[in-house]
């Protein structure tokens, strides 16, 4: 198991909605709030934080342009662990509310598919987090432009949040299509726990 230390960075925000009689109500404590580095510093302190819920997936190809992305586990490379459950084979159910490092890699390739983009398309690869109670909250996002004939990998985190129990984390993405059956394409999640 893998020791890793942390370095907190920015202060932690509330995801707000606004209820049915208008009042704003927090959704989730949900914000970037850290960002992994070789130490924490806690009153001029150090402690050793380890991982304890995990999980690491790849990507399940599908012929669905747009969506949320499936993720499988094979035999050898991934895993889900420490009450961690993979619902539907597109979200990842956290067991108890704590500090989640999340990070999803893709591959795009519009050399080698069948159907190559006669011009530039606009890609938005998202990870999202939907509360209990089904509202939505972008975590981290990013768009890119995808032309004819390129091959490259896209990368959102690994970003640390803090997470409520229950709630399930996904990853969305429109040009589907385009991504490279790779075992590269990841989805992963880690508990820090003290």
């Amino acid at each position: 198991m893998s020791v890793f230390f942390l370095s907190v960075k920015r202060p932690r925000c509330a995801c707000l909605f606004q209820n049915q009689s208008g009042n704003s109500q927090p959704l989730l404590n949900v914000g970037i709030i850290a960002y992994p580095t070789n130490s924490l510093d806690n009153n001029n302190t150090l402690r050793t934080l380890t991982h304890s819920p995990v999980a690491l997936l790849q990507y399940r190809h599908s012929k669905k342009k747009h969506g949320i992305l499936s993720w499988t586990q094979t035999e050898k490379n991934t895993y889900v662990h420490g009450g961690v459950d993979l619902s539907e084979n597109k979200y990842l159910v956290l067991p108890s509310t704590g500090y989640y490092d999340v990070q999803t890699r893709v591959q795009m390739d519009t050399y080698t598919v069948d159907m190559q983009p006669s011009k530039e398309v606009l890609i938005r690869l998202a990870v999202n987090v939907m509360a209990i109670d089904g509202h939505v909250k972008t975590l981290m996002e990013e768009k890119f432009i995808l032309g004819p004939k390129q091959m490259f990998g896209k990368q959102l985190g690994p970003v640390t949040f803090k997470l409520p129990s229950g709630c399930a984390v996904y990853v969305v993405m429109n040009g589907r299509e385009y991504i490279n059956p790779s075992k590269h394409n990841t989805f992963s999640i880690r508990k820090w726990s003290d």
